[in-house]
C-alpha cells in the first residue's frame, strides 16, 4: 500500500492539468485512509499479542481459585450430610 502511494506522489509531480491531479490526489488520499486503518489493526493486534499471556495466567489463576472454592464446599456440605444420616 504504501509503496502504491509513493507511486501515486510521484505521479502527482508530473502530471499535466489539475484534472489529473485531483484524481491523483483523491487516489492518495484513499490509499491513505486505508493504510491508517490497516496500521490501527496491527497495533491493536500487537497489543493484544503482548497481553496474551498475562491474560492466560489471569484466566489460570481464577480457575484455580473456582477449584479450590469448590472443593472447599464439598467437605462442608458432606459433614451436614453425616449428622441428617445419623440423626
Amino acid at each position: 500500500m504504501e509503496h502504491e502511494r509513493g507511486k501515486v506522489y510521484n505521479r502527482m509531480k508530473s502530471a499535466k492539468t489539475p484534472e489529473q491531479k485531483e484524481a491523483l490526489v483523491e487516489q492518495r488520499d484513499k490509499l491513505s485512509a486505508e493504510i491508517k486503518v490497516i496500521r490501527r489493526e496491527l497495533f491493536y493486534a500487537g497489543d493484544i499479542e503482548k497481553r496474551q499471556e498475562e491474560i492466560r495466567q489471569k484466566l489460570i489463576r481464577q480457575q484455580e481459585y473456582q477449584e479450590r472454592q469448590l472443593g472447599l464446599d464439598r467437605p462442608q456440605q458432606n459433614k451436614f450430610r453425616e449428622r441428617d444420616v445419623a440423626r
